[in-house]
C-alpha cells in the first residue's frame, strides 16, 4: 500500500453519497490548504464534521478536474469539545441534533463519547432526555461503532469500497464475527465476493487447507466458474476433479463436502451423476414446461393455404420480394403452431420471413411483439422489418430497483405474437423463435436455440439458399462453407485492399497489439475503403 498517498482533514460538505453502492463526492478541509480538497470514494456515509484518513491517489477527470479518489478511509474520533458536538450534531446519530449535541458537550465535556461507549444510562442526566431518547440514541452509537469497526476490519483484510459496504449491509453489526466464525460465507452469500477472496481471508484467519467450509466454497466457486463458460451443469467428477485442482485436496476428499452442499440446497444432483446450481435447473426446468405449454396452443386464426399464398404473391406482384419454398413454408408453419423455430445462416432470408411474417398478423388483427438480447439487434431488425423492435428487457418492462419485470406471467403482454421470447406470453399467444442455430452460443449459461432445435420436439423451418443480394458476400459465403466442413477463404490484408471484399484475417499473436489492430482497422481502414466502420 505504499504507492497510496494519504490525506487527513474534516469533511466540509457531502456533495452526494448514495448509500446502496456507498459511493460518496465530498469536500474535505485539510490543514495547510487554502480550499477544501474534492474528494471521492465509497464510505458507510460521511458527514459534515466528521474527521477522516483518506488513502487513495490523486486523478484528473475528464469533467470534474483534479480529484483524489481513495480507496481505504479510516473515521477519526474527535478530541476536543468543539470537534466533538459538531460531530455529534451532524446527523450521524439518531436522535441527535445540533441543540442536543451542545447540550450533552456542556454536561460530559470531553468525557461525552465515553459515555456514550460505557455508559449511555447516564444520557439521562441531561436535561430534555428522558429514557426513550436515551435507548434511541444509545441505539444509534451502536450501529455507528459498529459500522466503524466493521469498516476497518474488512479494510485490514484488504476489502474495501464497495464490497466493504455490501458485506455491512449484508450482515450489519454482525459482519465481523460472521467473517471470523466462517469467512467461506461470503462467497455463498454476499454478490461480489468470489472464493479467491473468501480463501484469503480464511487462509489468514488459520482455517485449514480441508476445513469443510473451505470445500464447500471452492466446489460451489467451480460451479459458478462453469456457469461463466456457458455449462448450466457438471458432471460429478468433473466438479470434484476441477475443484480438487483448485484446492489443491486429493478428488475424494470432496465427496463428503459435496453431498453437504446437497443436503443444504445449495447444489442439487440429477440421477446422482450430474451436478446443478439451483437456480440452473429451476430455469431449465421451467424453460421446458413453458416451451410445452405454448406447443400445445391452439391457434384458432391461422389463414389457409390458399389464403396465404395470395398475400404472398401479392407482395411478389408489386416487386417486393420473390419468397423461396423455404421462406413460404416457414411463414406458414410460423402462423400455424403455438411454438415455431426459424434458423438459418447469413444471407438466407430471415429477416424477409419477419417482415412478411407480422405484416400477415397484423392483417389478421394479431398485435405483435419483436424483441432482440441487445440493443443494436433490435436497432437492425427494426431497420430491416420496418416495424417496432426493443430489447426483451424493455419489452418486459425491466425494473432496475426492484431487480424484476413488470411484465410476467401475473400481468402478461398485450401480444399474440413474440419473437425471442419466452416467459410473460398469455395463453394463447404465440412465440417464434428466429437466429442462426450456428451461431456461437449467447453470452451465459445454456445454448437454448441450439437446444431447443436439436430437441426435434418443436417445429423447425430451416433457411439454407442463399439470396442473389447475398452471394456475393464473403461473411455469407464463409459462414456456410464453415456450416458444411469446407475450409473458408482467408484473406491477407494486401488480398483484402485489392479485392474489396467485406471479410479480412487478421493474424496477432498479442492480445494488446491485436486489440490496436482492431482498432486502427475500423477508423482508419474501413473509412479509407468505403466501409461504414
Amino acid at each position: 500500500m505504499s504507492d497510496l498517498e494519504t490525506l487527513k482533514g474534516t469533511v466540509e460538505r457531502v456533495t452526494y453519497h448514495n448509500p446502496e453502492s456507498g459511493w460518496t463526492v465530498a469536500r474535505l478541509r485539510v490543514e495547510g490548504q487554502a480550499e477544501c480538497l474534492p474528494v471521492v470514494g465509497i464510505t458507510t456515509g460521511p458527514f459534515p464534521g466528521q474527521q477522516l484518513i483518506l488513502r487513495g491517489n490523486w486523478e484528473q477527470h475528464q469533467r470534474y478536474g483534479r480529484q483524489f479518489r481513495f480507496s481505504e478511509y479510516e473515521p477519526i474520533r474527535p478530541a476536543t469539545t468543539e470537534a466533538i458536538a459538531a460531530y455529534l450534531g451532524s446527523g450521524l446519530i439518531k436522535g441527535i441534533r445540533k441543540r442536543l449535541a451542545q447540550s450533552l458537550i456542556q454536561h460530559f465535556g470531553e468525557q461525552t463519547l465515553d459515555i456514550l461507549d460505557h455508559h449511555p444510562e447516564r444520557l439521562t442526566e441531561v436535561r430534555g432526555i428522558g429514557r426513550k431518547l436515551a435507548e434511541r440514541i444509545r441505539e444509534g452509537w451502536q450501529e455507528h461503532r459498529e459500522a466503524h469497526n466493521v469498516m476497518i476490519f474488512l479494510q485490514r483484510h484488504g476489502i474495501g469500497g464497495a464490497l466493504a459496504v455490501r458485506i455491512y449491509q449484508r450482515y450489519g453489526g454482525q459482519a465481523i464475527e460472521v467473517i471470523e466464525r466462517d469467512p467461506y460465507r461470503l462467497a455463498r452469500e454476499v454478490q461480489g465476493i468470489g472464493f479467491l477472496t473468501a480463501d484469503r481471508i480464511g487462509r489468514q484467519a488459520g482455517f485449514d487447507i480441508d476445513d469443510p467450509s473451505r470445500l464447500q466454497a471452492g466446489l460451489l466457486h467451480v460451479l459458478h466458474q462453469a456457469t461463466s463458460q456457458g455449462h448450466l451443469f457438471l458432471p460429478r467428477q468433473e466438479s470434484t476433479g476441477a475443484a480438487a485442482s483448485l484446492l489443491q485436496v486429493p478428488a475424494e476428499a470432496l465427496e463428503s463436502p459435496l453431498n453437504a452442499l446437497q443436503e443444504h440446497g445449495w447444489v442439487e444432483f440429477e440421477d446422482d451423476t450430474l451436478v446443478w446450481l439451483p437456480e440452473m435447473l429451476a430455469a431449465e426446468r421451467e424453460v421446458a414446461q413453458r416451451l410445452h405449454a405454448l406447443l400445445s396452443t391452439e391457434v384458432e386464426t391461422a389463414p389457409a393455404d390458399d389464403q396465404l399464398r395470395h398475400w404472398l404473391d401479392q407482395r411478389e406482384a408489386f416487386g417486393e420480394v420473390e419468397f423461396t419454398d423455404e421462406q413460404s413454408d416457414a411463414v406458414a408453419i410460423a402462423l400455424r403452431e403455438g411454438l415455431s423455430v426459424i434458423t438459418g445462416g447469413p444471407g438466407t432470408g430471415k429477416t424477409t420471413v419477419i417482415r412478411a411474417l407480422t405484416d400477415i398478423c397484423e392483417a389478421l388483427g394479431k398485435r405483435v411483439g419483436l424483441a432482440c438480447p441487445t440493443g443494436r439487434a433490435a436497432k437492425r431488425l427494426e431497420q430491416l422489418a420496418g416495424k417496432p423492435a426493443s430489447t426483451i428487457h424493455r419489452l418486459l418492462s425491466y425494473d432496475p430497483i426492484r431487480h424484476r419485470f413488470r411484465h410476467n406471467e401475473s400481468n402478461p403482454l398485450d401480444c399474440d405474437l413474440l419473437g425471442e421470447l419466452l416467459r410473460a406470453i398469455k395463453p394463447g399467444a404465440q412465440l417464434v423463435l428466429v437466429g442462426d442455430a450456428d451461431q456461437l452460443p449467447s453470452v451465459g449459461p445454456g445454448n437454448l436455440l441450439r437446444d431447443i432445435v436439436a430437441s426435434e420436439a418443436v417445429p423447425v423451418c430451416r433457411l439454407t439458399e442463399i439470396h442473389r443480394q447475398q452471394q456475393g458476400s464473403l461473411i455469407v459465403r464463409n459462414a456456410h462453407a464453415i456450416n458444411h466442413g469446407n475450409k473458408p477463404v482467408l484473406l491477407s490484408r494486401d488480398q483484402w485492399l485489392k479485392r474489396r471484399e467485406d471479410c479480412i484475417l487478421l493474424v496477432e499473436d498479442d492480445v494488446a497489439e491485436a486489440a490496436d489492430r482492431i482498432i486502427k482497422t475500423a477508423t482508419r481502414s474501413l473509412p479509407q475503403m468505403g466501409f461504414s466502420p
